[in-house]
Formats: C-alpha cells, sequence, structure tokens
C-alpha cells in the first residue's frame, strides 16, 4: 500500500467523525458548540468512548483535563480535537496519561508536529515526507529521525516541527536518499 493510500485512509475512516478545520465552512461554531461537538465525537471514537474527560474552549482554545489510562488514549483525544472544526488549538497541560513514561506536553507536541505533517501533504500538497519521518519530543526538543526523498523533505520536516507551539529546538537526523541537483 502506497503512503498516500495509507494517509488517504486514516484521513476517510477519520473524517467519518469529523471535518477538518480546512475544509470549514465560514461559519466555524462557537466555543459554546465546540464543547459538545468534541464530546460527541470522543463518545463515538472506540479509543476515547467512555473517558472521563474535562473540556473547555475559549476562543478555539480547547483545554483537556483529566486522567487517561495510556499515550494512546491521550494522542487520540489530541488527535480528534485537533481536527475538529473550529478549534485552533489543544491545550493538554492538565491531561494526564497514567501509565505514560513521557511529558504530557512533549506527547501532544509529537502528535501536533504529526499531524501537521499530514495536514501539509494532503491538504496543502506541500513536499513533506508524512510516513519516513519519526518523531519524538523530550523535554520540548523535538527529534527528527528517519529518511526522506529530498533535501526540501527534510527542510519541510524541520520547519513545520518549528512551528508547533511549545517547541523549543528541532534536532534533526535525518537522512537524504537522493540529493537534489541544480542544474546548470
Amino acid at each position: 500500500m502506497s503512503i498516500l493510500n495509507i494517509v488517504k485512509k486514516f484521513i476517510l475512516t477519520s473524517a467519518l467523525t469529523f471535518t477538518p478545520a480546512i475544509f470549514a465552512s465560514a461559519d466555524l461554531p462557537t466555543d459554546a458548540e465546540i464543547v459538545p461537538n468534541l464530546k460527541a465525537l470522543f463518545a463515538a471514537d472506540k479509543t476515547t468512548a467512555g473517558l472521563k474527560i474535562s473540556i473547555s474552549s475559549k476562543g478555539g482554545i480547547v483545554t483537556l483535563a483529566g486522567k487517561v489510562d495510556t499515550d494512546a488514549e491521550a494522542i487520540r483525544l489530541i488527535q480528534i480535537a485537533e481536527m475538529a472544526t473550529g478549534v485552533e488549538d489543544v491545550i493538554t497541560a492538565k491531561l494526564t496519561a497514567i501509565q505514560s513514561k513521557h511529558r504530557m506536553t512533549d506527547t501532544t507536541i509529537t502528535t501536533k508536529i504529526k499531524l501537521k505533517y499530514i495536514r501539509e501533504k494532503v491538504f496543502a500538497d506541500k513536499d513533506i515526507a508524512v510516513m519516513g519521518v519519526d518523531v519524538e519530543t523530550v523535554n520540548g526538543v523535538a527529534h527528527l529521525t528517519g529518511t526522506v526523498d529530498t533535501q526540501t523533505e527534510a527542510d519541510n520536516a524541520i520547519k513545520f516541527a518549528k512551528s508547533i507551539r511549545g517547541v523549543k529546538q528541532v534536532d534533526s537526523r535525518l537522512a537524504v536518499q537522493k540529493p537534489e541537483t541544480v542544474d546548470g
């Protein structure tokens, strides 16, 4: 299965429960509408259904609070909230994954970087390797590893990672498979 098909499959299965903000109409939901929308989306998702999470929204900035068991549950909450119509950002300072070995802030940053790569590739048609880049965040430093096809993909991976709030630094160890040549 090609990378594009994998991304399309992710979007199609995810799109059944929410609409990415990029496709939203001019009439974005109000904060009063965002909270019940997110509750419904969380209830409809097999990973997040039944989780006891507090949700608030102010100016499209959503705050998730409470305790979940695993990183996977926290990541899915962040993914759903980040992609929901009208949500500008997701704050997880009061969200805890009980069995996690990572700080929630780092988990949030890693998730947001990966989502940014998908959005830029699929919706903005940017030159970015969605599957070739591994991301791990430690104390606000995003570590990028893996192999990309071109230097442009590597540069975009770094640029998009730096654009995420909370990223203090990007440490890139991306290998470029096909160095770009300049035609003379």
